[in-house]
């Protein structure tokens, strides 16, 4: 016979899985504060980044103006 669509053999159970009660987690204690990773307290990164964005964006809008432009410009004349 051929295959069946719908239909899933079922093998014998290899293993169990603890129940959620007795499964070992571990707990953050939130009085162990670590220092920041990324601290910038002149503000350097975030002038430069603010920059960079603004640079980013000009262009983006740039080339979506010139491609605009170049939409409206030629006119496609009727044949």
């Amino acid at each position: 016979m051929g295959r069946v669509v719908g239909r899933v053999r079922v093998g014998p159970v290899i293993g169990q899985v603890k129940p959620i009660e007795r499964a070992k987690t571990e707990v953050t204690h939130l009085d162990d504060q670590h220092p920041a990773v990324f601290a910038d307290p002149g503000g350097t990164r975030r002038r430069r980044l603010r920059k960079l964005a603004y640079v980013v964006g000009a262009l983006l809008f740039a080339l979506l103006l010139a491609f605009w432009l170049s939409q409206v410009a030629v006119g496609v004349a009727p044949r």
